[in-house]
């Protein structure tokens, strides 16, 4: 996985999971990336996520200095969820219904 530009004028193409993605393929440089929205099946309050099991996401936000949101929805959203240790905590989550800012781990 990589995050390529998008200015927003760029079409879009529909990806096998009906998420649209940008068409370029100009790979962005990482040490550029300041912010980045990760869907989630569900998650925690204190960050940790549920995705689909395959560890992109974590593989990709591994050493990168960003900013990392979290999108579920409110009905996903649970007090905890089980963590290892390659698992990559999220910043702020997003719900319809309210943001949560997690507190960074000591």
């Amino acid at each position: 996985m990589y995050a390529v530009r998008y200015t927003g004028e760029e079409p879009s193409l529909e990806s096998p999971w009906g998420i649209p993605r940008p068409a370029g393929s100009e790979q962005a440089p990482t040490h550029r990336i300041d912010t980045v929205i990760v869907p989630m099946l569900g998650g925690a309050r204190d960050g940790h996520r549920i995705g689909y099991g395959k560890g992109y996401y974590d593989t990709f936000l591994q050493g990168l200095q960003a900013i990392r949101i979290g999108v579920t929805y409110q009905a996903c959203l649970i007090d905890s969820v089980l963590s290892e240790p390659h698992d990559i905590r999220m910043d702020i989550l997003v719900t319809e219904e309210e943001i949560v800012r997690t507190e960074t781990p000591v």
